[in-house]
């Protein structure tokens, strides 16, 4: 006679790793389909102020301004006088905030970025200059910055008590 094969814990067990293995991947491959989504939408919303440059795009670009090296970039990023970030292992910057006769990233950006930055990555900062925040008038930051400079710092400083007093 056949043997029967019943239910055991370890079948079970079994199973649910495997399953739970499968869903982790799954989440996985969605994270990665969601990030890929922000960046196009990242791309397409950072367009109309000169769009994005990988660094070696900027290097070559502001080279010829004021000899910027890679250390110097570097250290603009590490001290957060501009926007970063990254993606596909390549570090990405919105062009709106250089300035380009000088060479050098815009004082504002930076002070903003400095104010950001405790809370939110390189990612976060690049997507907050392109939502809509309610401290502007619910207009995108980005597109108030020229006009509204302070305004658009004061927002900023309003997130910035958001996301402290939320605990994240």
């Amino acid at each position: 006679m056949g043997q029967l094969i019943s239910p055991c814990s370890n079948e079970q067990s079994t199973s649910r790793r495997a399953l739970s293995r499968y869903a982790h991947a799954n989440d996985a491959h969605d994270a990665f389909l969601d990030r890929n989504v922000e960046f196009l939408e990242l791309l397409a919303a950072y367009r109309g102020s000169g769009g994005l440059a990988r660094s070696h795009e900027v290097l070559a670009s502001m080279r010829n301004k004021n000899e910027l090296t890679t250390e110097q970039l570097a250290r603009w990023i590490v001290e957060r006088q501009m926007i970063s970030f990254d993606w596909q292992d390549q570090t990405w910057f919105p062009w709106f905030q250089f300035d380009r006769e000088a060479g050098r990233p815009s004082p504002l950006i930076g002070e903003i970025v400095q104010v950001l930055c405790p809370f939110l990555d390189g990612w976060q900062v690049a997507c907050w200059f392109v939502r809509p925040n309610a401290e502007v008038d619910h207009h995108v930051p980005l597109d108030e910055i020229g006009c509204q400079p302070l305004k658009v710092l004061a927002a900023a400083r309003t997130s910035r008590m958001s996301y402290y007093n939320s605990g994240e």
